[in-house]
């Protein structure tokens, strides 16, 4: 290992396992609440590359709650809060009191919100997993008074393999109907009853291998012996026969009330997931209780296997950034003109394209350590989703102006900064990354890799060992980006390579880099981030001459019926034009157009790009003053 670290600031925790398959993580004491406070009901649901939560907020006598809360995860472990996204005094006309026991559902590229409301059943409609929902109907979906001898609460929306949907809803009975297409009405004469033996509330309905499981909850919420049972059956309305091997959740020593769950399946997978509420501990009770998640299990057979509470779901490598990005943040540097336009400069964009200075167009972050200046800024989000680093080249041109020292002689180290809120950033410090014997460390960049849990540092140098011959891509791992494993040689061209960037798009890895032989940019694919990685021939500006820095982000996701759109901007070093954007809707193809709809408050040169949630972006904005 190596170290070479000058200043210190508080090590974070990485992850080190994924979720291992099949493996079993119980302890002797009960697994700590995956949300903070008091939160019941979960709905769990996974949409695009993120996992999110949807619970009841607790912890009022009575139930008495207002408003409606999502939560979003990249791992399964660290969680996010996005904010209030349905306020029923605000948002609706029908309803002011008792926001209990929500579920979520997607169809004809829209969300729609189920949710109970003074003891009636309501949906919303938004654009987005996040929210805000708004109300299409201005009336309950299910009103109580259609519906005598039962409680109309605890709305669950299954969507089958064919686009149908069913909701399904009750508490002493349950009810269920196919919904119309528009997700927002169905025919009452074809609500079915398919109570089965010791439901009380809460269904849930998921379907495996052709086969559909409807699981509830059995005594009150407020009964210690809360639990989950469950049945299943060949059609999405039913009859459903009860399991024999019940309840399948319940109560376990110092956990009491485990119940009103919902089920998720991990992505790609066979994995799935349980999440339920349990009494608070300590002390607890029915109307304090917080949200847990546990693996869910079936035999060879079909059947459920009974879950552990007191086993605890392991991270899960989701994705990196948010699942829809609200603002974009640029990191960039400005040129060789003064001590400080070779710092790290700050702009912001709402989508992508067009981009404003923020902090009076003045450096955020200046480095005073080593050559006392930073190019080539790249900032990335920690994959514990906790903090923010960014990484730079420790290179003043101003004050040493030789570029042959610069290659021969520079420094082998990066600057580095932390933050945990891209406001207050750490001092930064210097770690020395490149070979013993290495002309210089230049624009280094970063990536988690999911396969090795850590996160994979490479750069550009030379080294004394071929005279300076021609630049390599080094890489080096590490978890808290202050020790680095040994540097390797990461790319080797039969001339120079520089500038390498690498996004992740589902399951492969792109990556682009400036091939110093033709003054080009060249664009590879691999499976992995250590590869193999394969040439993408049809690349579409593999002829531009005179371009580097290379910096690519999805500046649109993929909705239904429409591909994403990534940017991919170059700085036309040659020319002294700053960056040139282009846009493709499909990575793999390689086939990018200019977009002239970008714009640039300033010459950005070799930076970066992250993708924000609207907390982030708007705290930025309001620390930096966007101009």
């Amino acid at each position: 290992m190596r170290f070479g670290i000058c200043c210190c600031t508080a090590a974070i925790l990485i992850l080190g396992t994924a979720c291992a398959r099949g493996e079993t993580h119980a302890t002797d004491q009960p697994p700590k609440a995956v949300l903070p406070g008091l939160n019941a009901d979960p709905h769990i649901a996974f949409f695009g590359d993120r996992c999110y939560l949807y619970p009841t907020t607790d912890g009022t006598e009575g139930w008495r709650s207002t408003s409606f809360q999502a939560w979003s995860s990249d791992d399964l472990v660290h969680w996010r809060n996005e904010g209030v996204i349905l306020d029923l005094p605000k948002d609706l006309e029908w309803a002011d009191l008792h926001a209990w026991a929500p579920a979520i559902a997607t169809n004809n590229g829209k969300y729609y919100y189920y949710y109970s409301a003074n003891k009636n059943i309501g949906v919303g409609v938004a654009d987005q997993p996040e929210g805000p929902f708004r109300d299409p109907l201005g009336k309950p979906l299910v009103a109580a008074r259609d519906y005598r001898g039962m409680q109309c609460i605890d709305p669950m929306v299954f969507v089958d393999d064919d686009g149908a949907a069913y909701l399904y809803w009750g508490q002493g009975r349950c009810k269920a109907v196919r919904l119309n297409d528009d997700m927002t009405s169905f025919d009452p004469a074809q609500v079915r009853d398919i109570t089965p033996p010791g439901y009380n509330e809460g269904p849930f309905v998921h379907k495996r291998n052709g086969r559909y499981y409807l699981s509830w909850s059995e005594f009150d919420t407020r009964d210690p012996r809360y639990s989950v049972a469950y049945g299943t059956s060949d059609s999405p309305l039913g009859p459903f026969t009860k399991a024999a091997e019940n309840p399948i959740l319940h109560q376990k020593s110092d956990v009491r009330a485990a119940g009103h769950h919902s089920i998720g399946q991990i992505p790609g997978s066979d994995d799935w997931v349980i999440a339920y509420h349990r009494f608070r501990i300590p002390d607890g009770d029915g109307y304090h209780r917080e949200t847990c998640l546990s693996p869910l299990r079936h035999n060879d057979d079909g059947s459920i296997q009974p879950v552990d509470v007191y086993e605890s779901v392991d991270a899960v490598a989701l994705d990196d950034a948010p699942a829809k990005a609200a603002g974009f943040l640029f990191v960039t540097f400005r040129g060789e003109g003064s001590p400080m336009t070779e710092q790290v400069y700050f702009a912001a964009s709402e989508d992508g394209r067009k981009w404003q200075a923020l902090n009076d167009s003045k450096p955020v972050l200046v480095s005073d350590l080593g050559e006392k200046g930073v190019r080539d800024p790249y900032v990335l989000r920690g994959h514990d989703g906790e903090r923010f680093f960014l990484i730079a080249t420790d290179l003043s041109i101003h004050h040493n102006g030789d570029w042959g020292r610069a290659v021969r002689g520079g420094s082998h180290s990066i600057v580095v900064w932390e933050s945990t809120d891209l406001v207050n950033w750490s001092e930064p410090r210097l770690v020395e990354v490149a070979p013993d014997d290495a002309g210089c460390a230049w624009a280094p960049e970063a990536i988690y890799d999911h396969k090795n849990q850590d996160y994979l540092v490479f750069w550009a140098s030379t080294t004394r060992r071929d005279d300076y011959a021609k630049h390599r891509i080094w890489a080096a791992r590490t978890k808290d980006f202050k020790t680095f494993s040994e540097p390797f040689i990461y790319i080797e061209k039969p001339t120079t390579v520089i500038d390498t960037t690498i996004v992740r798009d589902g399951d492969v890895y792109y990556r682009f880099s400036k091939d110093e032989k033709y003054k080009a940019i060249t664009l590879e694919k691999a499976p992995a981030v250590e590869g193999p990685w394969t040439d993408i021939p049809e690349f579409s500006l593999a002829k531009l001459r005179g371009y580097e820095g290379p910096a690519c982000y999805q500046i649109q996701p993929a909705k239904e019926g429409q591909p994403a759109t990534w940017g991919l901007i170059l700085d036309h070093y040659a020319r002294g034009r700053g960056y040139q954007p282009y846009v493709t809707q499909e990575l793999a193809s390689g086939e990018f157009q200019e977009d002239g709809d970008f714009s640039f408050p300033f010459k950005f040169r070799h930076g970066s790009v992250l993708p924000l949630s609207a907390e982030e972006y708007e705290r930025v904005k309001a620390a930096y003053q966007a101009e």
